[in-house]
């Protein structure tokens, strides 16, 4: 499956700096890289930067770099457009040049670690497809939505949950934030251990940073967490066990 990129370019008269992005199949950001090409002189070959549009990006052998680059065959009124490393405007002649970070170079604007950046995205495109390329300045591609708003999540009604929460030991402060978002009334304590109790229209439940659950009553709360308070949790080493009865999406 094809993944998309686009290039939000920022114009000035001696440089085209850019933010290109790339999406997988799913439209989920994969990378960011810093760009740099020669600024827009009318498409004029070897001294303009290529014209904004949709293009494609695929995995071809360059007969010059004597290699497989990534290129850009369909650009109106150019041949030969490359994605390569480079620094400045003057490791150009009309291809985009990619890099981790942007910033001056003997007093002229420059990208940085360009080398890995190009070698990672050569790598990270699927080999075999035509990967669409969006090309437009920045403040039109911040007006643009790049993927439909996924569907609401409906989630199930939920048992009123009692006051009664509260939250100890090192990570006491994430974890107690964390439970407000679903539990009223929560408190922190500065006791040992990571851990977090509660009680719900099912039955007390008690997590800590060690490992399991205390009691299978306790694994309904966990079906009440939206997914991104979940990673939270996890991000701060809580193990967390999916409610059982319930099928994976």
């Amino acid at each position: 499956m094809p993944w998309s990129l686009t290039l939000a370019r920022t114009y000035a008269t001696s440089h085209t700096s850019g933010v290109l992005t790339v999406r997988d199949e799913n439209g989920v950001v994969r990378a960011t890289y810093s760009t740099m090409e020669l600024p827009w002189r009318n498409n004029n070959r070897s001294t303009s930067c290529i014209p904004e549009g949709m293009w494609h990006v695929a995995h071809g052998y360059s007969p010059r770099f004597k290699k497989t680059m990534l290129r850009l065959d369909d650009v109106q009124g150019r041949q030969g457009i490359l994605i390569h490393s480079g620094t400045t405007t003057s490791d150009t002649l009309g291809c985009i040049l990619v890099g981790r970070r942007s910033g001056i170079y003997r007093n002229v604007a420059a990208i940085f670690e360009s080398r890995s950046a190009a070698d990672e995205l050569l790598g990270l495109l699927p080999e075999g497809e035509l990967h669409p390329i969006r090309v437009a300045e920045a403040r039109v591609l911040a007006n643009e939505p790049v993927l439909a708003a996924a569907p609401a999540v409906v989630l199930p009604p939920v048992t009123t949950l009692p006051p009664v929460a509260t939250a100890g030991g090192t990570n006491a402060s994430i974890l107690g934030d964390l439970a407000k978002i679903f539990l009223p009334g929560t408190s922190t304590t500065g006791a040992g251990g990571n851990w977090l109790t509660g009680q719900t229209g099912g039955g007390a439940f008690s997590l800590d940073m060690n490992g399991a659950t205390k009691t299978d009553t306790q694994l309904g709360v966990l079906g009440q967490i939206k997914p991104v308070h979940m990673a939270a949790l996890a991000g701060v080493g809580l193990l967390l066990l999916a409610p059982r009865n319930k099928s994976r999406a």
